[in-house]
């Protein structure tokens, strides 16, 4: 993290899956991951933690939004391509639309 080969500024897009948790610093991680986006620009992040301090509600949303992965990412390829057309539209475009306020 301390020596990106990239311009600061210089990225469109930006994103850490399953990875700054590993860093001794990931504060620092992060900062040096976002000084390399265009002001703006968006940055997908997913950290690993416990739920330890989460209510009961949150973690069984998570379990059955778990389950509902694990089907359909069985499903045959016209299927979830369509389910997973659906939640984006009724799921992620809201919450992305959302974020921005």
């Amino acid at each position: 993290m301390d020596d990106i080969p990239l311009r600061d500024h210089s990225m469109d897009f930006g994103y850490t899956l399953g990875v700054l948790h590993h860093i001794p610093d990931t504060l620092a991680g992060l900062t040096a991951c976002v000084s390399k986006l265009k002001p703006g620009a968006p940055f997908l992040m997913y950290l690993y933690y416990a739920f330890d301090n989460r209510p009961l509600w949150y973690r069984i949303l998570w379990r059955l939004s778990g389950l509902a992965r694990n089907v359909i990412s069985h499903l045959l390829h016209g299927l979830r391509f369509v389910v997973s057309q659906i939640i984006a539209v009724l799921v992620y475009w809201p919450l992305a639309r959302l974020a921005k306020v």
